[in-house]
């Protein structure tokens, strides 16, 4: 009796979590894995060559569709022609929202992008800042309101890298975004 109330309260407490992590293991379909200083190669002190590290990502929100990405560097060089369209960014996350993991700031240069989660319908790791992402949405234009800005920096690790206060009037409306997992090594 006692084993099946244990496992009955454990199966109840399952069902209550809800992960914000929808996918973690090898490369999500368009995720391909990029190079980091922890990333082995070479040979090691015998000779003996080293084993690539598998690189995992962390998914959030709905799985990819498009496998072609642009860097975020080269898509911030041109935003308009991308304006109104579904792309898949890849760059460094420089900060997340504090309070809900609703949004999410990407660099890969000296722009930076805001991310948003389309219509809060999931939310992001709230660590995953220096982590490098892939994030799949629709870029929009979108007008600089103070009132809004000041929203993001009240739930902001690094109020200075907004990108509105860079005069960035572009951001992704994000359906999916991964983060590479850390390599502790």
């Amino acid at each position: 009796m006692t084993r099946s109330l244990l496992f009955v309260a454990a199966l109840g407490l399952a069902a209550c979590s809800t992960p914000t992590v929808e996918q973690a293991g090898p490369n999500p379909p368009g995720v391909e894995p990029v190079p980091s200083a922890a990333d082995p190669v070479g040979t090691e002190s015998g000779g003996a060559a080293k084993m690539p590290t598998e690189i995992t990502w962390s998914h959030f929100g709905e799985q990819f569709t498009l496998t072609d990405s642009i860097k975020a560097k080269d898509l911030l060089a041109e935003p308009a022609p991308f304006a109104g369209k579904e792309v898949l960014v890849e760059g460094t996350v420089l900060d997340v929202c504090q309070k809900a993991g609703c949004w999410m700031v990407v660099s890969d240069g000296d722009k930076n992008i805001r991310v948003t989660v389309k219509e809060h319908g999931f939310a992001v790791a709230k660590d995953g800042a220096g982590q490098w992402a892939k994030i799949q949405g629709t870029l929009q234009e979108v007008a600089i309101d103070p009132d809004t800005v000041a929203h993001f920096e009240g739930e902001s690790a690094k109020p200075d890298v907004m990108p509105e206060k860079q005069g960035q009037t572009f951001q992704i409306i994000a359906t999916g975004v991964a983060f590479q997992d850390r390599v502790e090594g």
